[in-house]
């Protein structure tokens, strides 16, 4: 695989399903990605107490919080952070989703996990860093 510009940029996933994480993280690590992986507001604020993402990948339906408003704080916090909405909703609904919420793409679970770091490249490379 040749080198693609996306390769060690810091991407925070957040998802409630461990087995998610488990198999999105492999899947980034092995693309090349730094991951770091949080399942609770909780985790995810210990986490950016020293370290911050470049790119972050959230689900939308978790018990504490929803990827929108995820997505809404980190905009607000981190200029140049990438939002990518992760869910098994259709994929129409999500896009309209990322334009509502100013989300820079979206990935549909339904696609499997293997298309992720692909998806996830593509949605980095269309953007100036």
């Amino acid at each position: 695989m040749g080198m693609t510009g996306s390769g060690g940029r810091r991407v925070l996933l957040v998802d409630d399903s461990a087995l998610t994480l488990s198999l999105a993280t492999q899947v980034l690590t092995n693309a090349g990605f730094y991951v770091r992986t949080a399942r609770s507001v909780a985790e995810l604020e210990a986490l950016l107490t020293d370290w911050t993402p470049e790119v972050v990948l959230t689900d939308i339906m978790m018990p504490d919080v929803t990827g929108t408003e995820l997505c809404l704080w980190f905009k607000r916090r981190l200029e140049s952070v990438l939002v990518i909405l992760m869910s098994n909703l259709p994929p129409e609904t999500l896009a309209q989703m990322a334009e509502r919420y100013g989300a820079d793409g979206f990935v549909s679970k339904e696609r499997g996990i293997h298309w992720l770091s692909r998806e996830v490249e593509a949605i980095c490379e269309g953007v100036v860093w």
